[in-house]
């Protein structure tokens, strides 16, 4: 038996392995019936398992996505890719979040699911980062989006199916607004040239997200998100316009929740909405007013990045602080200092898209972004805490940084205007 040669049939084994998955698959027929093959296959076992509210997923869809990512992964396309200040933040952030560990839990109800759960926050913001530089080095980036709308339009029939049968349905339609939030991008990027299908299925899934999930918050921000879309070149005409813009949209988040949490409550109209007061118009009212506290006890540092309001136990109105707000989820773990970093890269995405304005996908990245921030004030779909839609928020931004660039470096290639080719180089500094 050890006389046995298996050099030759290893070689063929290799041999037929590349010409299998690194050639074939690589023709765009034969590569899209290959992953719309696995996206059906994995989309039945994600929503058997409830995908969108179990942070154990974020693991399975970051190996899948990193998987298929890999196969068109080059190093020269990211290094060349990843020189924005989006990137550069985002970076920083994640610096950020693992030096502001805390791992004190006297003032903390942390119990193994907590304790599970915070772990998973970790591994996921591990995977968003190897994601993130998957992305932006990918030569084509097609077959990637082909596979995420694939798997999130399937997905989403599938729970639909799920919902309306009400067969292992989850309790909280929110989790299915988010989803189709998600889809609402995605959809906007898959269908770029084809202004009436985008339409057609935004309005379609407004419809579903209003009155099958009742979810006002989804609602309003897909609302938002096509504001930005009808309005995009009017906003950003000009750099001052599109500052007012953010200016006045950001002092509305923030007056909202000012609002909503001290003075909404003597509101006649708005408390009649919601009597019973457990979710909806003031359930998040009392947990809101007590993680204010909280915030203002740690307000420069925060309480530590792995560390969720949602662990914390109040006798006063008998429940867990769950924030379902990310901003105060923001102050809350990581004080005034990390907060200034989301700032920034908040800031580099608008600037960002407006310094490629012209681009075909800038108009929904700058949509996707300002409704995001609309969602942010009501759930947590950041950073942090549900991680499968954070996953997906974050891909988002990378696949349109590498559509973006793609399309630049194609521009700048195909024109004689050397001023141009320098201007369009300046633009992604």
């Amino acid at each position: 038996m050890s006389n046995l040669n298996f050099g030759p049939f290893t070689r063929k084994l290799l041999i037929t392995f590349k010409e299998v998955f690194l050639v074939k698959l690589n023709q765009p027929t034969i590569m899209k019936v290959f992953l719309l093959f696995i996206s059906v296959i994995f989309s039945f076992y994600a929503v058997y398992s409830n995908f969108i509210m179990n942070n154990t997923q974020v693991i399975y869809l970051g190996l899948i996505l990193c998987l298929i990512g890999g196969i068109n992964f080059n190093l020269s396309t990211f290094l060349l890719f990843s020189k924005n200040w989006i990137f550069r933040m985002f970076l920083v952030f994640f610096i950020f979040y693992l030096v502001h560990f805390n791992f004190e839990y006297k003032i903390f109800d942390v119990d193994l699911f907590f304790i599970k759960n915070m772990i998973l926050e970790i591994i996921g913001v591990f995977i968003f980062l190897i994601l993130f530089i998957l992305v932006l080095g990918q030569k084509r980036i097609e077959s990637f989006t082909f596979y995420i709308y694939s798997f999130l339009l399937v997905s989403f029939i599938l729970e639909m199916l799920m919902h309306f049968f009400d067969y292992n349905s989850i309790y909280n339609k929110n989790f299915y607004a988010y989803h189709a939030f998600l889809l609402v991008g995605y959809m906007h990027l898959r269908n770029i040239e084809n202004k009436k299908i985008f339409l057609l299925g935004t309005g379609l899934l407004l419809l579903i997200t209003f009155f099958s999930f009742q979810s006002r918050s989804t609602t309003a921000s897909i609302l938002v998100y096509v504001f930005f879309y009808f309005n995009y070149n009017r906003i950003l005409k000009t750099k001052s316009r599109l500052i007012l813009t953010s200016l006045i949209y950001f002092f509305i988040l923030g007056f909202a929740i000012y609002y909503y949490t001290f003075i909404a409550v003597d509101n006649d109209y708005l408390t009649n909405l919601n009597s019973e007061g457990e979710k909806g118009v003031f359930g998040r009212l009392p947990v809101w007013v007590e993680l204010f506290k909280y915030i203002g006890d740690k307000p420069w540092w925060g309480y530590g990045s792995n560390i969720s309001s949602e662990y914390i136990y109040s006798d006063v109105i008998g429940r867990t602080l769950s924030s379902h707000n990310s901003y105060l989820d923001l102050l809350f773990r990581n004080g005034v200092l990390g907060f200034i970093i989301i700032i920034f890269l908040w800031i580099q995405i608008i600037r960002y898209f407006y310094m490629n304005r012209h681009s075909k996908f800038a108009p929904v990245g700058i949509s996707f972004f300002f409704s995001s921030l609309w969602m942010a004030s009501a759930y947590e779909i950041i950073f942090f805490t549900v991680m499968t839609v954070n996953l997906f928020y974050w891909v988002a931004f990378a696949i349109l940084i590498n559509c973006i660039e793609s399309e630049t470096k194609d521009l700048s290639k195909n024109t004689p205007n050397k001023s141009l080719s320098i201007k369009y180089q300046y633009y992604n500094l």
